[in-house]
């Protein structure tokens, strides 16, 4: 597997532990700004950086 596999099936992984951003009866679905905050979070556990 390649790094960006790795990557990519790093940040799968996580989302499936956020259901507000897919599962549309979730109740934090349309909080847009907690979908900010489990984005962060995520990007975070895959050690992504925005380049700021």
């Amino acid at each position: 597997m390649t790094d960006q596999s790795d990557v990519v099936s790093k940040i799968i992984n996580c989302v499936k532990q956020y259901p507000a951003l897919y599962d549309t009866t979730h109740e934090d679905y349309n909080r847009y700004y907690k979908k900010i905050q489990i984005w962060n979070t995520i990007a975070a556990e895959v050690n992504y950086s925005d380049g700021k």
